[in-house]
């Protein structure tokens, strides 16, 4: 069947695009509710954006939720075998807080998901196609691909408590690196280490000096 594409608004012709890309690198596409028991959401409010979710009462009672993450939605329906790889496409529409307007909007959310037995070259294959995702977007765009390893080799060679090295990693996720680096000098740890630990969160690949011993 023909579908004339002016008669498709940008962003309806943006995700069949996306789509079609998807589907010929065998992603299939994964149709999901417009929402989810509240539960899922409450228990793993470490993967959510913001803490928050519109939710509702069912007729029977129970505590829904509309969905403001797919891939929660995701995994908690999709049966698959975990020695298999399951390759998954989506095209949603979630339920979030705009960060302009403070007020809740819907959003479209166009992506993929591999779950099970994931390799090293399903890891190079996602990275090839979320760039292929940017040039269907834009050919003026920029690839970010971040490592965590390489922080968390840092922290761990300090053989800190737990606690302090969570503290850490909360306040590397929250980009507050003044109490970072406080908490680090309280626990004595060498100023000069704590500056490459910055210099690796502050580096963007382009613009910033990697530190002596990352060159190496």
């Amino acid at each position: 069947m023909y579908i004339d594409d002016s008669l498709m608004s940008y962003e309806e012709s943006l995700v069949f695009s996306l789509r079609a890309l998807y589907r010929s690198k065998g992603y299939k596409r994964y149709k999901m509710s417009k929402f989810e028991p509240y539960d899922l959401y409450a228990t793993n409010k470490e993967f959510l954006i913001s803490d928050n979710v519109i939710s509702f009462t069912d007729t029977n009672g129970k505590l829904m939720a509309l969905k403001p993450d797919v891939t929660l939605s995701l995994v908690r329906n999709c049966r698959f075998n975990p020695d298999e790889l399951a390759k998954i496409c989506y095209d949603e529409n979630v339920y979030r807080v705009s960060q302009g307007t403070g007020a809740f909007k819907e959003l479209m959310q166009s992506g993929i998901e591999c779950l099970g037995a994931v390799d090293q070259q399903c890891v190079i294959d996602v990275l090839l196609l979320a760039a292929s995702s940017l040039a269907c977007i834009s050919s003026d765009n920029k690839l970010i691909v971040t490592y965590l390893d390489l922080v968390s080799s840092i922290v761990e060679s300090w053989n800190l408590p737990s606690v302090d090295q969570q503290a850490i990693y909360g306040f590397i996720a929250r980009k507050n690196y003044h109490e970072l680096e406080r908490l680090c000098a309280s626990c004595d740890i060498p100023s000069d280490e704590v500056s490459d630990l910055l210099s690796l969160l502050n580096y963007d690949g382009f613009t910033a000096d990697l530190p002596a011993w990352l060159e190496a």
